[in-house]
């Protein structure tokens, strides 16, 4: 029978081997390549800088002058010479003070020893013998007035221990105004010491005896 003959046919399931590409062998190991690296990563982005704002250019300054080198220095002068004129300036000043203090002291001593004069001119005219001179030169014209001439020569004569001597010493000098009074010894020939008080007056700038008398 035809159908009997026929062999029954099977269908064909999707998995068949039909209308398959055969599959390729398995590579042998040693034919492998090792696969390139990777390529390495992008580098990060940097962040934008904020742009700086420009700056302004300060105006130029004029240039300075050309300062010129100092001088060069003098060598310095020896101290000698001020030295020399240091010593001159005070020995000047010295001067000045001594000739000063020597006008100064010479008025002093002219103030105190001007009532003195009279009396030891009186006592040298009349060791002298001179007794007009004594007389009419040291005394004041009120004395002369009281006491003549005679008068005197006879007070002389009379205290010749006194208006005879051989030296003699004032030391107590007053003067008030146009006044003076003097007080000191006259020692006689003889060695006789006598305590005197003198009074005098000033007459045309000049002093003249007033008074005397012996303590």
């Amino acid at each position: 029978m035809e159908g009997e003959n026929k062999m029954e046919e099977t269908p064909k399931s999707p998995d068949s081997d039909e209308g398959k590409e055969p599959e390729p062998e398995p590579p042998h190991p040693d034919d492998l390549v090792p696969p390139p690296p990777p390529p390495p990563p992008p580098p990060p982005e940097q962040p934008e800088q904020p742009e700086q704002p420009e700056r302004e250019t300060p105006p130029s300054q004029p240039a300075a002058p050309a300062t010129m080198a100092p001088p060069p220095e003098l060598p310095q002068k020896s101290n000698k010479k001020w030295w020399f004129i240091g010593c001159g300036c005070l020995l000047l000043l010295c001067i000045a003070v001594a000739v000063v203090g020597a006008f100064l002291g010479y008025g002093i001593f002219r103030a105190v020893a001007s009532p003195v004069e009279p009396i030891k001119g009186q006592l040298e005219a009349l060791n002298e013998g001179d007794v007009q001179k004594a007389y009419y030169q040291y005394t004041s014209r009120g004395f002369q007035q009281e006491t003549s001439l005679e008068q005197f020569q006879r007070i002389v004569e009379e205290n010749p221990d006194i208006f005879k001597s051989r030296s003699s010493s004032f030391r107590s000098v007053s003067i008030e105004n146009d006044t003076a009074t003097v007080r000191g010894t006259i020692t006689g020939r003889d060695g006789t010491v006598s305590e005197m008080e003198y009074g005098l007056v000033k007459e045309n700038g000049e002093w003249k005896i007033q008074r005397f008398q012996e303590q």
